[in-house]
């Protein structure tokens, strides 16, 4: 008796673990193993293509998702689910969207196992209903205290309320939050709230114990010359111009003298290194970061890196070099990488400083060559030509640049105007309108009576070596470089 109960449980025992495999071979199992989430998404890019329409795509790493989860939110902070869509499925345009607004983005796969882990956060801004007309007045000046004012500093020392010298580089908007890189009181001007009248105080500075001190240096919570500010919805990126360093912090900060979690182009903080290697970099004068990669202007290089995803962690090396075919060679217009410069071509940089992407197209100011490079499809290896080249013979110095996924924004420095393109060109067409003059001919300085001579002062629509624009909704912010003040468009 005993010897047939002994022999019954060991059949049973067969056939329950035989039960379990047929069941994992049913659920989708591999090779008879139970089904597992799918892997997470990758590479989300967010791509205004109207006033309301926001086109999506994203890189499908799993081979067991019976569908994505996008979800959408206003505030980056509180996401609702919009859509599940169909197995293997990498692109999504979400319509209906309102003119004018930000809208930040995530996915994740899923199956009846459970979802994966989320991809990272990608955001767009639908364009405006309105439109930039030539020589249109600003709406508000930051920095000044009018118009027409435009001392460094409004003639004293560094306030809650001034601008000293050279506002270089882009200004953005992250959560609402503004922020203003003032290059020369070293430091990051940040407003809770973009200013609707002029002369506005910020609310916190980067940088900088307070706000009136100016002191250099090169730990986590300090700058020295910082330039080009941008974000991609959660981090803010740093252009720390005379420590060549990009700073991250992963979450944009709002408090003041907020030390940055990440470093790029050094070892560590602290370090204020220059080199022609894939971890150091030469004044960087320029950053953006699109499509989960970080890209930078490594502008006494002539080159611009690229991270295939946002660094983490300190002194990573870039994965791509553009100007270049290495990560040693740095000398401008090199086309022959034989160490000596000679004429600009498609794939050569000379001093590159403004840079945009949305992940999928490249653009950068090409600065001491005068032109503008556009990839019509993001780069992928070393040294890739543009596609177009846009504005030789007309620009002089475009140092800074900026889209919304549909205009271009060119601010052309020495002939002291924005240009700006309805469309982003394919090939070399004219701009359509002008700030800072009332034609194309007009190039003076703070000429407001557009009679070829300086004024003396400037007004709400005159500019004086533009140094940085940047585009969201209706509005348009114009870093002033010297009349020290950020002008802020609104379209009409």
């Amino acid at each position: 008796m005993k010897q047939t109960q002994r022999v019954s449980r060991g059949v049973t025992f067969i056939l329950a673990a035989w039960a379990v495999l047929v069941l994992a071979g049913c659920n989708g199992g591999t090779d008879g193993a139970a089904l597992t989430s799918p892997a997470a998404p990758s590479g989300l890019i967010a791509t205004a293509a109207s006033t309301t329409v926001i086109n999506l795509a994203w890189t499908d790493n799993s081979n067991n998702e019976t569908g994505f989860k996008i979800e959408r939110s206003a505030d980056n902070i509180t996401f609702t689910e919009i859509v599940t869509t169909a197995a293997n499925v990498v692109a999504y345009s979400n319509t209906g969207l309102s003119a004018s607004a930000t809208y930040y983005y995530r996915v994740r796969a899923t199956n009846s196992a459970g979802d994966s882990a989320y991809s990272s956060v990608a955001n767009a801004t639908t364009s405006g209903s309105g439109t930039f007309t030539t020589f249109q007045a600003a709406s508000v000046v930051i920095g000044q205290p009018t118009f027409t004012a435009h001392y460094n500093n409004q003639d004293g020392l560094a306030g809650a309320n001034t601008i000293n010298s050279g506002p270089y580089g882009n200004p953005v908007v992250v959560n609402g939050v503004l922020y203003v890189s003032d290059n020369t009181n070293n430091r990051v001007l940040g407003f809770n709230s973009i200013p609707t009248s002029n002369d506005a105080s910020a609310d916190f500075v980067l940088g900088q114990p307070d706000m009136t001190s100016t002191g250099t240096g090169s730990a986590a919570n300090q700058l020295t010359s910082p330039e080009g500010v941008a974000s991609d919805g959660t981090r803010l990126f740093v252009t720390d111009y005379n420590n060549s360093r990009i700073l991250i912090w992963n979450t944009a900060p709002t408090t003041t003298q907020a030390a940055a979690d990440v470093v790029v182009g050094q070892p560590g903080f602290g370090s204020v290194a220059t080199g022609c290697t894939a971890t150091l970099m030469n004044y960087p004068e320029g950053v953006t970061a699109a499509g989960g990669k970080l890209i930078v202007a490594d502008t006494a290089n002539s080159r611009i890196l690229i991270w295939n995803s946002i660094p983490a962690t300190n002194g990573v090396p870039a994965d791509i070099v553009l100007g270049q075919n290495s990560f040693t060679t740095c000398v401008g217009n090199d086309d022959n990488q034989d160490g000596t410069q000679e004429t600009a071509t498609a794939r050569t940089f000379w001093n590159p400083s403004g840079i945009w992407s949305n992940g999928i197209k490249l653009i950068v100011a090409d600065r001491a060559n005068d032109r503008v490079l556009i990839w019509n499809s993001f780069p992928t290896t070393n040294f890739q030509a543009a596609d177009v080249v846009l504005g030789v013979g007309t620009l002089s110095y475009p140092f800074s640049l900026d889209s919304d996924g549909t205009r271009l924004f060119v601010a052309d420095y020495y002939n002291n105007r924005v240009l700006i393109w309805n469309s982003i060109p394919t090939d070399d067409s004219p701009a359509d309108a002008v700030l800072g003059q009332s034609d194309f001919m007009h190039t003076m300085q703070n000429d407001d009576d557009q009679d070829g001579a300086n004024d003396g002062a400037p007004t709400a629509r005159t500019l004086f070596h533009p140094i940085g624009v940047y585009a969201i909704g209706t509005k348009l912010f114009v870093a002033d470089g010297e009349n020290s003040r950020i002008l802020i468009f609104e379209a009409h």
